[in-house]
């Protein structure tokens, strides 16, 4: 039987030698349409994780808008980049935003390419933000369905 944790906003929570911690993350996405949907996701209801390993730091934000709180963050090795045009998202100019001002962080884009659609929102393209991203070419990490990313410790960039 597996085991069941609720966890607030920056309460972390270990797995042998990982330990995570929850991050803040805004996503009412329901805003589209309440009647249908239903209240929206208030700030205490979405969340993304930092996940500390021995080989180094990562970071999913989550589905969210950019907080403050992101542009606080410090000592990320690896920051999985929501780089999807929905307005309930990070959206194309705020990841790029976050990208550089984790200046050393490794970035792996995410939700993109996911679906065969022409909804606008679900089409992002990480290489239309990489030109405007510092150091993209040694930084943004384009991966196929299954294909792996080493973090290693040997290859820690931490934030000033």
């Amino acid at each position: 039987m597996g085991q069941t944790k609720t966890l607030g906003i920056g309460e972390t929570f270990q797995i042998g030698e990982i330990e995570i911690t929850t991050t803040p993350a805004d996503h009412p996405w329901q805003q589209e349409n309440p009647d249908k949907y239903g209240d929206p996701w208030g700030p205490k209801d979405c969340c993304g994780f930092i996940i500390k390993t021995l080989d180094g730091t990562i970071w999913c934000t989550g589905d969210t808008r950019l907080l403050p709180e992101h542009l606080q963050m410090t000592g990320v090795d690896l920051l999985l980049l929501d780089v999807s045009r929905n307005e309930y998202h990070l959206g194309p100019e705020n990841a790029i935003t976050l990208a550089n001002t984790l200046s050393h962080s490794n970035l792996i884009p995410y939700h993109y390419g996911t679906y065969d659609t022409d909804i606008e929102a679900l089409n992002g393209d990480p290489m239309e933000l990489a030109p405007r991203i510092s150091a993209w070419a040694n930084r943004l990490h384009v991966l196929a369905p299954g294909e792996k990313f080493w973090l290693c410790a040997s290859d820690f960039r931490h934030n000033s």
